[in-house]
């Protein structure tokens, strides 16, 4: 357990498990999970699957991923944090939108941003991919 002066050589170098990575690295990973250039497809749908517990129940966590639906649209997202640094990334694989957020602030809460950013881009998307208009406005 890590105090608030943390004292580590790879602080402020590289995250949790020795890895860095800019969006543009994100965005290239993100979209290699819609094909089978990096895993099998089978291996990304059992990582992206409700783990069985011995007992029989689903629960909602894949293969280090988190599994929920959001507005209708299914949802596979995960946060994580190294001393000063927090992250969270949400994929909505359905309608292939994702949303990275990476920041250098301990004090910073990457999750509470997913929602209101999926909302400005997917606010009114479907399960199925069909934009709808929003209650109460008219066509354009």
């Amino acid at each position: 357990m890590g105090s608030r002066n943390d004292d580590h050589p790879l602080n402020g170098i590289v995250g949790s498990g020795g890895m860095y990575a800019t969006l543009g690295d994100f965005y290239r990973w993100d979209q290699a999970l819609y094909g089978e250039t990096l895993v099998r497809r089978e291996a990304i749908d059992e990582a992206f699957a409700p783990a069985m517990l011995n007992s029989g129940k689903a629960v909602d966590y894949g293969f280090g991923w988190r599994l929920d639906d959001y507005n209708g649209l299914r949802r596979v997202r995960h946060g994580g944090s190294w001393v000063g640094f927090r992250t969270h990334i949400a994929r909505y694989p359905d309608v292939r939108f994702s949303v990275v957020i990476l920041s250098n602030r301990a004090d910073f809460d990457p999750e509470s941003y997913i929602d209101p950013i999926t909302d400005i881009f997917l606010g009114n998307v479907t399960a199925d991919g069909e934009r709808t208009e929003p209650e109460g406005v008219a066509s354009r």
